[in-house]
């Protein structure tokens, strides 16, 4: 496994671990369907800029 793999991988685990504070003050203060609607739209919005728009078979 070189460097580049094992930093990428402990980033990963740091993010992990991060998330599990984050939910436990969401929680705390928001109801709960409301943080995962919250955190998919946060996921979503930066996959929607980097994804091409799709073009259809006999779209415009």
């Amino acid at each position: 496994m070189t460097y580049r793999d094992l930093l990428a991988a402990l980033l990963v685990v740091a993010f992990w671990g991060f998330n599990f504070s984050v939910i436990k003050l969401g929680v705390a203060e928001l109801d709960p369907f409301v943080l995962a609607a919250l955190r998919f739209a946060l996921c979503a919005f930066p996959w929607s800029l980097c994804c091409p728009d799709p073009r259809w078979p006999g779209g415009g």
